[in-house]
């Protein structure tokens, strides 16, 4: 099941010093959640996260207390006691956690996610192949460019016919596939002027 979160509401603990927890740091921290990253060593590479604003570093060991006030749990350390003590912690406080070693035992994954001016995506692959994935997401990406107008102009649409009686029947008539074809052929102006009369 796929959510989208509100990141600067979503606050992130990353548990782990190391490749997995900067990967994991680095994607969360760039689309503007705010990032705390625990360990007692940090790769050379956590330097550049440093400078985003949304990355605190805390150099400490793991304790409970941590995750309290965090709403997702990366688990991202190589020691596998750890990792189940920490998981353990989550499931009593209700926490949602990724676990880096094996996605199965957690309790969801990071998709690749894309972008146009107008849509935001996500997509992986049931059986676990980020490069797949990601390779994926491109074609999706040029695709769904072509629609960027026509999401623009729809959103634009439904903000203007907010209180207007019919808006939800306005509102299925323009997303169908033949309202797209007036809106590319450029003859949609006329045909909501006609629905509005």
């Amino acid at each position: 099941m796929t959510i989208s979160l509100m990141p600067d509401k979503t606050r992130v603990i990353v548990i782990g010093g190391g490749r997995a927890g900067f990967i994991k740091a680095k994607a969360f921290s760039k689309r503007g959640c705010r990032v705390f990253v625990l360990s007692r060593e940090f790769m050379e590479e956590f330097r550049e996260l440093e400078d985003a604003g949304n990355v605190t570093l805390i150099r400490e060991n793991y304790d409970k207390s941590y995750i309290i006030d965090k709403h997702i749990v990366v688990i991202a350390t190589d020691n596998e006691e750890l990792n189940n003590s920490i998981k353990k912690n989550c499931e009593d406080l209700y926490k949602i956690y990724l676990t880096c070693s094996d996605f199965e035992k957690g309790m969801f994954i990071t998709p690749v996610q894309g972008e146009t001016e107008e849509i935001n995506f996500s997509v992986h692959t049931r059986s676990g192949s980020p490069r797949t994935s990601v390779f994926i997401a491109h074609g999706i990406q040029e695709y769904l460019k072509e629609y960027d107008g026509f999401v623009k102009y729809i959103c634009s649409l439904r903000k203007s016919l907010k209180g207007f009686p019919m808006k939800d029947e306005i509102m299925k008539l323009v997303n169908t596939k033949e309202f797209y074809e007036k809106y590319k052929a450029g003859k949609y102006r006329e045909f909501i002027e006609n629905i509005l009369k």
